[in-house]
C-alpha cells in the first residue's frame, strides 16, 4: 500500500522534473486518495516510467496507465495482438491458444478466428480495425480491474 512518505517521494520527484508545476495541499491529497491502494514499489515503477516518458506533470489516469503496465506487463499493444492472431490463422490454428486471454476475447467479440478465417481478402481490413476496438475495450477492462484491487490482491496479481 502507498505511504504517504511514497506519496511524498513521488511529488517531489515529479517537482524535480517538472518545477514550474504548482503544488498545493489537494493535489498532496488527491495523490494520497488515489494511489493508496497500490503498493509503494508498484507506484514506484510507474513513477519512474512517467518520469521517463511524459513532457508534462502526469494526470492521476496518466499514472494509473502506468501502474495497470506494471501489473500487467504481458498485455501485447493491439497491433502486435493482431499479428498473433494472423499467425495464429497461418499456422491453421482453431483452437484458441493467445498468449494472453484477451486476445481471444476481442476476437469472439468481433465473430471469431473462424468467421475471420473464412472472410475474403479484401475485409482484412475492416477486421484488423474491429479486432483493435475490441481488443483496446477488453485490454481497459482488465487495466481497470487490476487498477481497481485490495493491496494484497494486486501483489498476487503482479507474481503471476
Amino acid at each position: 500500500m502507498a505511504t504517504s512518505r511514497y506519496i511524498g517521494v513521488m511529488i517531489r520527484l515529479f517537482a524535480a522534473q517538472w518545477p514550474t508545476h504548482p503544488i498545493s495541499d489537494d493535489l498532496v491529497s488527491l495523490y494520497e486518495s488515489r494511489f493508496r491502494n497500490v503498493p509503494d514499489e508498484v507506484l514506484e515503477r510507474a513513477v519512474v516510467m512517467c518520469l521517463d516518458e511524459l513532457v508534462f506533470w502526469p494526470k492521476v489516469v496518466e499514472v494509473k496507465q502506468r501502474v495497470a503496465r506494471v501489473l500487467l506487463p504481458n498485455l501485447p499493444n493491439p497491433h502486435d495482438a493482431w499479428r498473433e492472431v494472423k499467425r495464429h490463422l497461418r499456422a491453421g490454428h482453431t483452437q484458441d491458444a493467445w498468449s494472453t486471454p484477451i486476445i481471444g476475447q476481442a476476437l469472439e467479440g468481433i465473430g471469431g478466428l473462424r468467421a475471420f478465417g473464412k472472410s475474403p481478402q479484401e475485409d482484412e481490413s475492416y477486421w484488423r480495425t474491429a479486432f483493435i476496438k475490441a481488443f483496446e475495450v477488453y485490454r481497459f477492462r482488465q487495466e481497470q480491474a487490476a487498477l481497481s484491487l485490495p493491496a494484497g490482491e494486486m501483489l498476487e496479481l503482479e507474481a503471476r
